[in-house]
């Protein structure tokens, strides 16, 4: 099996929902992603996004509850926040995810038999029912005011392929966005965490 990372982002919640959505300028808008021609950024129903034209990564979301920035590596991400922190206030966040998406490919069989096989007991795998196990969630206590939420579904178009969006929900205030080697520590421990979680999901595979 092959485990490959493709999106990572930070969520920070506002701690009280803004009366109005902060915008970023066109300008920084155009160039946040260093792809002008690519880049497109407006109001949309979810808040104000600055999106790639054609793909889903990279983008920033801020709605009236929540601010999101994501990217496709670690070290993009860090370089985002970084330049976003110099348009906007400094906002005081109730509690904050770190998050990512990966694809566990050549999974030995189709994702639906592993979902079904590995996570439903047998007395309830009755016809072809199982052709509804498309997505499971799984929550994990993981510490003090830390929540580990695992959504696992067949990987679209891979037949042997898994999707997983994996939050790491972290209860506790936040002011700002943090510093580059504050975000580090967060992220090396978040993904020290995930994987060992992940490892015990997968493990005999």
């Amino acid at each position: 099996m092959t485990l490959n990372e493709l999106t990572i982002s930070f969520v920070g919640v506002f701690r009280t929902p803004q009366a109005m959505i902060p915008q970023l300028s066109s300008e920084f808008c155009r160039n946040i992603f260093h792809n002008p021609e690519l880049t497109m950024s407006g109001i949309t129903p979810v808040g104000f996004v600055v999106k790639h034209k054609l793909q889903p990564v990279p983008m920033i979301s801020i709605s009236s509850d929540k601010f999101v920035i994501m990217a496709k590596t670690v070290e993009e991400l860090f370089s985002y926040i970084e330049s976003t922190k110099t348009q906007v206030s400094v906002y005081e966040f109730g509690s904050y995810g770190l998050n990512r998406d990966f694809e566990y490919l050549g999974i030995g069989q189709s994702a639906v038999d592993w979902i079904s096989s590995r996570f439903i007991k047998e007395r309830f795998r009755i016809g072809s029912s199982v052709n509804c196990c498309s997505r499971l969630n799984l929550m994990f206590d993981a510490g003090e005011n830390e929540f580990l939420n695992i959504d696992i579904e067949p990987r679209v178009g891979i037949q042997d392929g898994l999707f997983l969006s994996v939050n790491h929900h972290n209860n506790c205030p936040l002011r700002g966005f943090p510093d580059s080697d504050r975000l580090q520590t967060l992220y090396d421990r978040s993904k020290q965490l995930i994987l060992q979680k992940l490892g015990i999901l997968f493990e005999n595979e």
